[in-house]
């Protein structure tokens, strides 16, 4: 019996990093957030077969195999067996970047950067309500990341920074981006800090100047629930470089600090969930799934 050719991707946990950053930088873990492997049942129509997640996971996954083979012009049988890490912290971006390596390496077929981009943001946005373009560019390049709607665009910031980041489960109830009020004034404050940010990266890389944009809250933390936003100011006062809400998924991301800040911020939640919030500290990792797997760790 023939084999069947297959390709296995790792994809990192990936969050928004806070303050200024909220909404378009993202970071990569070193933690693995999805193993995905794809293979390639035959060569004949377009079919997209998955197991090991439902509901919005499994269409992303699904969507995203499926519009990646008629971007490319290709025809094949696929299927998709993901699995994921516990706590998970970023299913819809990891494991859609994830699919997207998989594809990429197993059919040696690479879409332009911003083709790529283009389709993953309208994966996404149909499977979970609204594109994560910064997420999905961390997951599949690793580091730091920008990513955008419009125009189409995943890019990797320069160097690494050698933060250590602590995400606490707050299960903050998020309106969409268009829906949150932000004036004109503080528009233009966020515009001109994100490009001093990233101008200052590209040129002097990670050093404490930038940590500065991390502390200043985002137009998401001032309308999450009281409890939360008090436990952001609270792992600042621990003395986090950086803290917020992702506006994206609703954690909240605390950059430093070590782990009394994260233990602090998730006392404060404990009355509001009704349990003891989750609590995953890791670094900022080098390697995204388009990147070698042996620099992450899989789950089991």
């Amino acid at each position: 019996m023939a084999s069947v050719k297959s390709y296995t991707s790792l994809a990192p946990s990936v969050v928004s990093l806070p303050g200024i950053a909220a909404g378009a930088l993202g970071a990569a873990l070193d933690r693995v957030e999805a193993r995905v492997v794809v293979e390639l049942l035959g060569e004949e129509g377009i079919s997209v077969e998955v197991s090991g997640a439902t509901g919005t996971v499994a269409r992303a996954a699904y969507l995203a195999a499926s519009r990646l083979l008629e971007e490319m012009g290709e025809e094949a049988r696929l299927r998709v067996r993901l699995w994921l890490a516990s706590p998970s912290l970023s299913p819809v971006a990891s494991v859609v970047a994830g699919v997207a390596a998989a594809l990429i390496n197993l059919l040696g077929v690479e879409p332009a950067p911003m083709d790529l981009a283009r389709v993953l943001n309208s994966v996404v946005a149909e499977a979970a309500g609204s594109p994560m373009a910064p997420l999905v560019a961390a997951a599949l390049y690793g580091g730091v990341a920008a990513g955008s709607e419009n125009p189409a665009l995943y890019a990797r910031l320069p160097g690494r920074p050698s933060w250590s980041i602590y995400v606490v489960e707050a299960g903050a109830e998020l309106p969409r981006g268009e829906e949150v009020m932000v004036t004109i004034d503080r528009v233009r404050q966020i515009v001109t800090g994100l490009g001093a940010l990233i101008g200052h990266v590209a040129s002097g890389g990670w050093d404490e100047r930038p940590q500065g944009f991390l502390s200043q809250p985002s137009p998401w933390d001032a309308v999450v629930a009281e409890a939360v936003d008090k436990a952001r100011k609270a792992a600042l006062e621990e003395g986090a470089i950086g803290a917020g809400v992702d506006p994206y998924l609703g954690h909240l991301v605390i950059v430093g600090g070590g782990p009394g800040a994260a233990e602090r911020a998730a006392r404060i939640l404990v009355p509001v969930l009704g349990h003891k919030p989750f609590i995953v500290g890791a670094g900022i990792g080098e390697k995204g799934a388009l990147g070698t797997e042996e620099e992450l760790v899989a789950p089991s």
